[in-house]
């Protein structure tokens, strides 16, 4: 049954575009909102860069928001870029560390965790794989 799907989420997948961008837009939107209500160090960036999540209207303002370096972030405490309570954490792990030779840590909720396995999921259905299939993925 499962193998004459086309479409993981066919109601994802399928939006009209105009949809589609709709949901991108309240989605970026709702980021911008919670990184600059419940982060330190995005609040700071935001301002910094003289932005605010109210200025975000359209998914071309994506551009207007600050971007983050490595250097940014590197040894500095994650909680202040945390924005869920640490109880909610699920999963702490840490980036290779290979442009540096530092690892630096991330954090990972459960809504995280299951965007992440949805994304996989979605994509490896995209390429032909189900189920019942044996595959080997290859990361560096």
């Amino acid at each position: 049954m499962a193998k004459e799907r086309k479409f993981w989420d066919e109601g994802v997948e399928t939006l009209p575009l105009s949809k589609l961008k709709k949901l991108q837009l309240e989605r970026l939107q709702e980021m911008a909102t919670r990184a600059y209500e419940k982060t330190p160090f995005y609040r700071k960036k935001f301002d910094e860069a003289g932005v605010k999540p109210s200025d975000i209207t359209t998914l071309g303002d994506i551009r207007r928001l600050p971007i983050t370096e490595d250097s940014d972030t590197r040894g500095k405490p994650i909680s202040d870029r945390l924005a869920v309570p640490e109880e909610d954490v699920k999963v702490f792990s840490s980036t290779t560390g290979t442009t540096t030779g530092i690892p630096e840590p991330l954090a990972f909720n459960k809504n995280d965790i299951d965007l992440f396995f949805d994304g996989e999921a979605r994509g490896k259905w995209a390429i032909g794989v189900r189920p019942d299939d044996v595959v080997q993925i290859m990361t560096r």
